[in-house]
């Protein structure tokens, strides 16, 4: 009966210890993920607004230098200004789309990882839990069956 108490004891604190390990490892991962994106959004987002500032304040100058000169330039410069302006800001906007789209999958597949593994994690341990707490009661009960025997 004491050897089973202590079997028991051992089984249970050694779970609960790889309970906690577990938790703690994957909250940290949680955690770095949940950092980790919304920075990467804002880095992502920062880049398209200085670059959409730098480009609509180049067209602006280029815009300013056209109309200084004579009419017929003034046509052929304001065309030209117009599909640069469109290509510019497509350019960007497309950039922000797919960089987006990559923050947020990146965000998505990090918090999936993340609970699997807590999954994976918690079944293995209930797993090891069970195994251990039925060895114990099969020890007590054949040491039992020894002793009344």
């Amino acid at each position: 009966t004491t050897t089973a108490l202590r079997l028991y004891y051992n089984c249970t604190t050694t779970v609960l210890q790889l309970y906690y390990n577990c938790t703690t490892t994957v909250l940290q991962l949680y955690y770095n993920c949940t950092t980790t994106v919304p920075q990467l959004y804002y880095n992502c987002t920062t880049t398209a607004l200085r670059l959409y500032y730098n480009c609509t304040t180049t067209v602006l100058q280029l815009y300013y230098n056209c109309t200084t000169t004579i009419l017929q330039l003034y046509y052929n410069c304001t065309t030209t200004v117009l599909k640069l302006y469109y290509d510019c800001t497509t350019t960007i906007l497309q950039l922000y789309y797919n960089c987006t789209t990559t923050v947020l999958q990146l965000y998505d597949n990090c918090i999936t990882t993340v609970l699997k593994l807590y999954y994976d994690c918690t079944t293995t341990i209930l797993q090891l839990y069970y195994n251990c707490i039925t060895t114990v009661i099969q020890l007590y009960y054949n040491c039992t069956t020894t002793v009344l025997q």
